[in-house]
């Protein structure tokens, strides 16, 4: 099955990411006077050799090759395509134009398709070794060409599953990429979709939106036109074809009727705790999600000197709900900790307290180096989040309301951590 060998492959990859920054060799910093001249070539050869787009059974692929030319992005990706092979092989840069030129023009006179050229004779090894590179990257400008490691790291940073550490020339995950790496296929399925309509800001084809799911919820019959790739990816729908009128339609799989459902009855819960994790991207906090952070979190609260024995009770039974998933309880039940944690600190530290409001607390406590100002930031998207645990709740609620539990537990061992060094800091001074 298509949908479990992308979330397997798509794992694999956050797990590269995650444990060495991923493959080196697939990152690339696009050289945009490359790209320009290689537009301009392409150009120029497809104007040269018009009699062989013309012929009919090279119409489809050379409507494809022009298509992909106008198209800024895509043609982008072509060349970056080509780098990476060349990188692959270590070509000095020098070297890229005269080798990519070379393959636009195999491909565009072998009739939009990369054939063998092998020379023969006593040409000698080298020129066949450059032959057979040069069919290689006329392969990159061809439609069915796209890897799956270059198109997976691609899709994980479009969908900001991770991001790009440029001057290291690698990767890193982002907290929803940390989150998705622990999902399994079906959820992490639902949260990609629901990433895709909680991050489109604009009518566009790559993702989908929340009026396209309506559409396909609405009539689960057929649906005409071009539609996001992430729907195809996932086995998420089927192309029908009409015997009769030779037209073709799109109705969803009984797999993507359960996943738009899905993310359709969570409402906006599941695009707000998406959103939770990208603002701790823009705050600098990058909340842990793997089991290992919530035994470090568990550990730092049961030591803790910062919260009273009864406060620790709740944060048991807290997890305790958690386990059993139940999230929203669970949640409803930590969230109000962070605040108490706070005040315990403008006690310890022997500060006068400022009264109602979070904001005003933690602006104290950073005033006076006790707490950062990352940290600081944070507390106010965890509380305000804190409203989709009220109202009420759908059934597949408790099951979303994971990452908003996850992330606030963390965040109170993060809290504590933090504020325990700092009020010890303070007391120390003379």
């Amino acid at each position: 099955m298509q949908a479990l060998r992308y979330v397997q492959k798509l794992h694999e990859m956050l797990s590269e990411v995650s444990e060495g920054g991923g493959n080196r060799a697939l990152f690339v910093v696009l050289d945009h006077d490359l790209v320009a001249k290689c537009r301009a070539h392409a150009y120029a050869c497809l104007t040269d050799r018009s009699g062989a787009a013309a012929q009919a059974d090279h119409r489809d692929a050379s409507r494809s090759f022009v298509a992909d030319l106008m198209s800024r992005d895509i043609f982008n990706s072509r060349i970056r395509y080509c780098m990476v092979k060349q990188q692959e092989f270590s070509i000095p840069a020098a070297e890229h134009f005269e080798l990519i030129s070379e393959a636009i023009a195999t491909y565009v006179d072998n009739g939009f398709a990369a054939r063998s050229n092998f020379a023969t004779g006593d040409v000698g090894c080298r020129s066949n070794v450059r032959n057979a590179l040069i069919v290689e990257l006329a392969n990159c400008f061809a439609p069915w060409y796209r890897p799956d490691d270059i198109f997976l790291i691609d899709f994980a940073e479009e969908h900001y599953l991770c991001s790009r550490k440029p001057q290291e020339h690698q990767w890193q995950l982002t907290a929803l990429g940390r989150y998705v790496l622990e999902l399994p296929s079906f959820e992490a399925i639902v949260t990609i979709l629901a990433s895709e309509v909680a991050l489109s800001r604009r009518p566009q084809n790559r993702f989908v939106s929340l009026e396209l799911l309506r559409n396909f919820q609405s009539s689960r019959r057929e649906w005409r036109g071009q539609l996001p790739y992430s729907l195809r990816m996932f086995d998420l729908v089927l192309d029908v074809r009409d015997g009769r009128s030779g037209t073709g339609s799109t109705t969803l799989t009984p797999l993507g009727e359960r996943v738009v459902d899905t993310v359709l009855e969570s409402k906006d819960r599941l695009q707000e705790l998406i959103l939770v994790m990208v603002e701790s991207e823009v705050e600098g906090v990058r909340p842990s999600f793997p089991k290992s952070a919530e035994r470090e979190a568990q550990a730092t609260i049961n030591d803790s000197s910062l919260l009273e024995s009864d406060d620790k009770d709740t944060v048991r039974q807290s997890v305790a709900l958690a386990q059993q998933g139940a999230y929203v309880a669970a949640v409803r039940t930590l969230v109000p900790l962070l605040e108490r944690a706070v005040d315990a600190a403008i006690t310890q530290a022997s500060l006068p307290n400022p009264g109602v409001g979070l904001t005003k607390k933690c602006g104290l406590l950073v005033s006076r180096g006790i707490l950062s100002q990352e940290t600081a930031s944070y507390v106010e998207i965890v509380t305000a989040r804190n409203k989709l645990a009220h109202g009420t709740i759908g059934r597949n609620d408790h099951s979303l309301l994971k990452p908003l539990f996850v992330l606030s537990f963390n965040y109170l061992g993060q809290l504590i951590r933090e504020v325990e060094s700092g009020v010890a800091r303070l007391r120390a001074l003379p």
